[in-house]
């Protein structure tokens, strides 16, 4: 066992260096002896965090007609930086990665080729990190090596907050009010009385109370109930499922009135915004947004499945 995980130690780090080159010719091995090792990536350059892929070709270009046996191959990597390590396989430090998986004979003019996906450490430094990839031989312990490979690992670019469309909406809009009619209808769980969907319709109304700048404050109300205020972030980061992603243009007609919308989706998880207890849920929210409207909304509906599947639809009311 421990000879097998040194081999494979070493074989993760061969993958990464030949990463490093996009499209990398074929590496002659230094002993001029009838192997040659060739080794490709799908990407220029590796990132912390990423996984690439590696394609490794070993070629046969004896003149004679006897087959070559590698009986057990191996791609060692000539490094004790423990940068890259491929799924299912262990690494050991200062050894580097390495690989065993079959043996195989190769005839003359015929090549033998396998591809691996590779993990770049989430810590792992920005810089080159250099690789000798090599096949040992079935004649006295012989090894034919690359000539060395350089992997060459990038910092990713820190990534920033950027625009929340919904709070845009609301600049300038303080003390602005806007009214919508809500349909809800719930379907599922236990029997509706009567058989099919429950639906039933109040108006929401919302207030911009504050716009600072980090944030504005909306005071929404339902019916009757009691307003309570919705906080919505200047900024949010990219991958952040409450940050409405543009999923189109849609024209919305409401009364006599036609609005040019842009159409966002994305997650909230506040029972504010829903109206209800999401019981720690997202319910997955669709808006179509307006120049001419305050706070921007023309449309808007939330999908939220707890036990019961609810559907909310807010229109604006005409004549706004």
């Amino acid at each position: 066992m421990p000879r097998i995980k040194t081999f494979v130690t070493f074989f993760v780090c061969l993958l990464c260096a030949t990463s490093l080159a996009q499209t990398t010719a074929p590496t002659t091995a230094p002993s001029g002896g009838p192997l040659v090792i060739s080794a490709t990536s799908g990407s220029a350059t590796v990132h912390p965090g990423d996984t690439f892929q590696l394609d490794v070709v070993i070629t046969n270009n004896s003149k004679d007609t006897q087959k070559i046996d590698v009986p057990n191959i191996v791609w060692a990597a000539a490094t004790d930086v423990p940068v890259f390590t491929i799924p299912g396989w262990p690494a050991r430090a200062g050894i580097g990665p390495a690989v065993i998986f079959r043996s195989v004979a190769i005839a003359p003019g015929d090549s033998f080729k396998r591809s691996w996906t590779a993990d770049v450490s989430n810590d792992a430094a920005p810089g080159e990190v250099a690789f000798r990839v090599g096949v040992p031989l079935h004649r006295g312990g012989e090894k034919t090596w690359s000539d060395p490979l350089t992997v060459k690992i990038v910092a990713k670019e820190p990534k920033v907050a950027v625009a929340n469309p919904l709070y845009d909406a609301w600049k300038g809009q303080e003390k602005k009010t806007v009214k919508f009619a809500r349909e809800e209808s719930r379907s599922g769980g236990a029997p509706m009385p009567g058989g099919g969907v429950n639906t039933s319709q109040t108006t929401v109304t919302d207030t911009c109370t504050k716009v600072a700048d980090d944030h504005a404050e909306i005071d929404m109300a339902v019916g009757d109930a009691a307003a309570q205020t919705l906080k919505i972030a200047a900024k949010l980061m990219p991958d952040d499922p409450e940050l409405p992603k543009v999923a189109g243009k849609e024209e919305v007609k409401i009364g006599d009135k036609t609005y040019s919308c842009t159409k966002y989706t994305y997650y909230t998880g506040s029972d504010i915004e829903m109206g209800r207890s999401g019981q720690g849920l997202r319910g997955r929210v669709t808006i179509w947004m307006a120049d001419d409207v305050p706070g921007g909304i023309v449309k808007r509906d939330i999908s939220l499945t707890i036990r019961v599947t609810y559907h909310i639809t807010d229109t604006l009311q005409p004549n706004q």
